[in-house]
């Protein structure tokens, strides 16, 4: 387990994220409302599974180069 899986906990096998999704738009507070209750964990529906995570980890590309502009 990596520190950011430490830092937001990890999914459940059982999950249900549709449901979790109603729930949250039933709401109709948005982050705003959970902000302003004192939520103190990220919800799962924010969480990407460790597994699309570590799909991201090799698309760095070394060779961009960025142009600089001389603007004396």
């Amino acid at each position: 387990m990596d520190s950011q899986d430490t830092l937001i906990g990890t999914q459940p096998e059982s999950y249900d994220r549709t449901k979790d999704l109603k729930v949250f738009d039933a709401r109709k507070t948005g982050v705003k409302g959970l902000v302003e209750e004192g939520t103190k964990e990220i919800p799962s529906i924010f969480v990407r599974p460790h597994e699309d995570r570590s799909k991201d980890l090799g698309t760095c590309h070394k060779d961009i180069s960025v142009p600089i502009i001389d603007l004396a």
